[in-house]
């Protein structure tokens, strides 16, 4: 039987998924200045314990804490930016 060849937007969804299930590689983050590049894609836990379903560049959160249930708490690179030639 023929492996099945499953389109790149199909194994990126896949690889996000299994990602942001996994319990390891997740940084715990205490609020601050971005630990990451910006245009790293991320997974995110907030302090009222969800997780963001989906992985974001780095430049469109808001990293420092302001005591809200939104604050970022742990991060998790999904998928690291290519660097600039």
């Amino acid at each position: 039987m023929p492996k099945l060849k499953l389109p790149r937007s199909i194994k990126r969804i896949h690889k996000i998924w299994r990602e942001l299930g996994s319990q390891d590689g997740w940084t715990i983050w205490p609020g601050g200045m971005p630990p990451v590049s910006p245009d790293d894609e991320v997974g995110i836990k907030f302090k009222n314990q969800k997780l963001r379903p989906d992985c974001v560049k780095a430049r469109g959160l808001d990293w420092k804490h302001w005591g809200s249930g939104t604050d970022i708490t742990a991060y998790k690179i999904i998928f690291k930016a290519r660097k600039k030639k």
